[in-house]
């Protein structure tokens, strides 16, 4: 085992090197479950609680130190749109200089598992994913697909369009009890390696997930501020002409039947405020 406390970047190593697997935190420095639930697994790894990664390599990798450290979603810009080939040498801010000091590391992944806490509302956990032979491993009432044709400078599109493989795994809320979604992410963490081969001596848990979500668009604000009608539950399946916000003082209502996705008041044009999702 090699821990490189500098980068916060665990690499576990056993036997043979593949399959080479990354999981990854702290993409924003708010949301605490998941980077609880991998330290756990990590201590009962060392201390031999648990068996042991059978083989291949897995990187661990705690992204966003610096919004950790002011305990933030981000410092400068929002991690999760820096993956790109672009942004990130063009921008001098801390988020962007970071992800040119992970993506080595997910180049030689086969397999990332990224994940999350949304931010508002509690909320069961859902999946993000284009790779459908996965979605069976993840104990989640619904899956999202196409976000990274919307996000494509965030870790999935990266992966994408790499031909690799990427799972996102939304642990509830920010606001729900941590020891339970630090539970549940524990458990998702472990199974996940099952299915990724690294613990040989343990088969996956496989489940049915019974709602699929297409997202289709994504709302960006007009004006400098941007206020939801009410507070909308994480995919909640809304009618058309539900009115679901005002951009600056304009009503705004839904398109057509819809679910939304990642709803949220911003301050500033051009902001992300939610994204729409239909089930198929």
């Amino acid at each position: 085992m090699i821990i490189d406390v500098a980068q916060s970047i665990t690499t576990l190593v056993w036997q043979q090197p593949w399959p080479t697997t990354t999981i990854m935190v702290w993409v924003h420095g708010n949301e605490l479950s998941w980077p609880r639930a991998l330290l756990q697994r990590l201590e009962n790894i060392s201390k031999k609680n648990e068996p042991p990664i059978q083989s291949g390599t897995v990187f661990c990798i705690f992204a966003n130190l610096q919004a950790l450290q002011y305990d933030v979603r981000y410092t400068d810009i929002n991690m999760n749109r820096c993956f790109g080939k672009d942004i990130p040498q063009q921008n001098n801010d801390y988020e962007a200089q970071r992800v040119q000091e992970l993506i080595p590391y997910l180049q030689q992944s086969d397999v990332l598992l990224d994940i999350h806490n949304t931010i508002d509302l509690p909320c069961p956990p859902f999946l993000i994913s284009e790779h459908a032979d996965w979605n069976r491993y993840f104990d989640v009432p619904r899956v999202l697909s196409w976000l990274d044709t919307l996000h494509p400078w965030g870790s999935d599109g990266y992966m994408n369009s790499i031909g690799k493989v990427w799972l996102c795994l939304e642990c509830g809320s920010i606001n729900d009890d941590l020891d339970i979604t630090t539970t549940m992410a524990y458990n998702a963490i472990s199974n996940f390696l099952c299915a990724t081969w690294n613990n040989t001596k343990n088969k996956p848990d496989t489940y049915w997930t019974p709602l699929s979500i297409r997202c289709t668009d994504i709302y960006t604000s007009q004006f400098w501020q941007f206020r939801l009608a009410r507070a909308f539950e994480e995919c909640e399946k809304i009618q058309k002409n539900t009115l679901i916000w005002y951009d600056k003082t304009i009503p705004i209502l839904a398109p057509k039947d819809m679910n939304i996705i990642f709803a949220r008041d911003t301050e500033n044009i051009w902001d992300e405020c939610f994204v729409i999702g239909e089930e198929i």
